[in-house]
């Protein structure tokens, strides 16, 4: 069997193809990306379908970051704080114990969200039932 030459530009679309992989948490998906391109391996994609691939896995962190800002952005909105873009970057980097946004896996973006998103739930519900309590409180006085 021949060693087949790549080029540099196709080891670095292979090699930012599987740290996508892997900051998305799709790993195990890989058999099934590849399979869709029908092919096996990384090496047998051309460099156009690396770059699709690629441009997609990164599109998908792109989405998540998007929704994590206007997550933090929500529940600082209902806590009465201003707050500015590169201040909810700071909570959500402070949240994820990373020192860049953008180095945060998309795994821990999705998680972040969902907490963010459960955390303005629970106020929003426990100011209701906080009204309601009242104003049950002033009916009975």
């Amino acid at each position: 069997m021949t060693e087949i030459k790549l080029s540099a530009r196709k080891k670095k679309l292979i090699q930012r193809f599987h740290i996508e992989l892997k900051q998305n948490g799709m790993i195990k998906q890989k058999p099934d990306i590849l399979e869709s391109f029908g092919v096996k391996s990384t090496r047998d994609l051309s460099e156009e379908e690396l770059q699709h691939a690629v441009d997609n896995l990164t599109g998908e962190a792109d989405k998540w970051r998007k929704r994590l800002i206007a997550a933090i952005f929500g529940w600082c909105r209902s806590i009465n704080y201003q707050a500015d873009i590169d201040k909810v970057k700071a909570i959500a980097c402070r949240a994820s114990g990373y020192d860049n946004f953008n180095k945060i896996p998309v795994s821990r973006l999705r998680d972040l969200y969902y907490g963010w998103i459960k955390k303005s739930r629970t106020r929003v519900g426990v100011a209701e039932f906080k009204e309601q309590v009242l104003n049950h409180l002033e009916a009975c006085n």
